[in-house]
């Protein structure tokens, strides 16, 4: 047999007469089972796969189907379809190569949202219109546009391609799919009063660290995740080499959230005061760390961290907000549910952008991986230009009138 054509075989008669009679032979399973059996070569394996059917057309079709897959390059293994959502899915996220953080977020989007509604399927049974109930199911339940994108986007989707990728299914069911529309997201961008009566508010071992947050726009896991040795107080300079990272492997020190979040940031006088005064009155001792930024070279090590979290261990973001951040928030009296420390870092974006910063230097300075993150997240706090500048721009480069033609000759 070709192995770009599939065969139809019957399996209760014999293709070849009896040699004595020379009539048709009946098979040892005559009347056993389906009739009409369906036999190709997987192009990925060169295992030889079979199919049956108990009517001879239905055989046919199948056959003539499998054989268009297999010259056009489409073959999808008709058995593979017949897998569970959940088996596929499962083996999905364990072949993921990604932070590990990121891995848990999508693992939790899994188990509370996805494996529960489509999990039972086969997952060659799924369709556009099973994935457009689910993002109806799912916003049902209260969650908003924004983390329905974030499932759809981070688990759903990618795991049907994947799926078509691996040859689990000739084409994703996730085509044609509305998703409910993002608002214009509003942050919550403090005032510069507001920052120092924040900063103020604060316990004095932690005063140094909101000022990190707003005057170098320091993600909370990077100010955690800073030792001793990351402040040059003499250059004015914060180098942002970890973070803190939360996850199924405890709480450690990890790499930076992209590969331009490792970078060296300016320290503004206030924050260089407030760093200089917390090594010099509230540094602590070394703790001991489990050092991941090397994924390949886990290391227990003590370091000097200079906010851990009072225990003797590397900062939570629970027990940050807790203790240290409401209390604070409070004392302030501003609203607890409108800032978070990552506010401050929202704070510093806009001052940069207020103040003419190109959109690259501003992608640079909060460790952003592309400028369209920054522009995603920060486009509707750049300043309009003056429409009358560019009337003029325009004016200058084309002058006020048509200049006249030349006939042609």
């Amino acid at each position: 047999m070709a192995g770009t054509k599939a065969a139809v075989d019957d399996l209760w008669w014999s293709s070849k007469p009896d040699p004595e009679t020379g009539k048709k032979r009946k098979l040892r399973d005559h009347g056993k089972g389906s009739r009409w059996r369906v036999r190709w070569i997987d192009p990925y394996t060169g295992a030889t796969r079979t199919e049956t059917r108990d009517r001879k057309p239905d055989a046919e079709a199948l056959a003539a189907s499998i054989t268009d897959a297999l010259n056009r390059g489409r073959y999808v293994d008709p058995g593979a379809g017949k897998t569970r959502v959940s088996e596929y899915g499962e083996t999905w996220l364990k072949g993921l190569m990604l932070r590990q953080s990121t891995i848990d977020q999508l693992e939790r989007n899994w188990r509370n949202h996805v494996a529960p509604a489509l999990g039972h399927l086969s997952i060659g049974a799924v369709h556009p219109d099973m994935i457009r109930s689910w993002v109806a199911e799912v916003r049902g339940k209260g969650l908003s546009a924004s983390t329905v994108h974030n499932i759809y986007g981070g688990v759903v989707a990618p795991l049907f391609t994947q799926a078509v990728i691996d040859h689990v299914i000739g084409r994703t069911p996730c085509v044609g799919i509305k998703l409910p529309e993002l608002s214009d997201r509003q942050y919550a961008i403090p005032t510069p009063s507001e920052v120092h009566a924040l900063t103020s508010a604060t316990d004095a071992p932690y005063q140094a660290a909101v000022q990190l947050a707003a005057s170098c726009g320091l993600r909370q896991g990077e100010i955690f995740g800073l030792e001793r040795s990351a402040i040059d107080l003499d250059r004015r300079e914060v180098h942002v080499r970890q973070q803190v990272v939360q996850s199924t492997h405890g709480l450690y020190l990890g790499p930076p959230k992209t590969k331009l979040s490792r970078r060296t940031v300016e320290l503004p006088a206030i924050a260089a005061e407030l760093l200089g005064r917390h090594i010099r009155e509230y540094l602590p001792e070394a703790i001991p760390i489990v050092d991941r930024t090397d994924p390949d070279k886990v290391v227990e090590r003590n370091a000097v961290m200079l906010f851990p979290d009072g225990r003797g261990q590397l900062m939570r973001r629970s027990w940050w907000s807790e203790k240290f951040w409401v209390p604070a928030i409070v004392a302030a009296g501003l609203p607890t549910k409108t800032y978070g420390l990552h506010s401050l870092r929202h704070f510093f974006a806009t001052v940069l952008i207020h103040a003419g910063a190109h959109v690259k230097n501003v992608q640079l300075a909060l460790g952003h991986a592309k400028a369209s993150v920054t522009l995603d997240t920060y486009l509707g706090y750049w300043p309009d230009e003056d429409v009358e500048r560019s009337r003029s721009l325009i004016d200058a480069a084309l002058g006020t009138a048509l200049a006249p033609s030349t006939p042609d000759l």
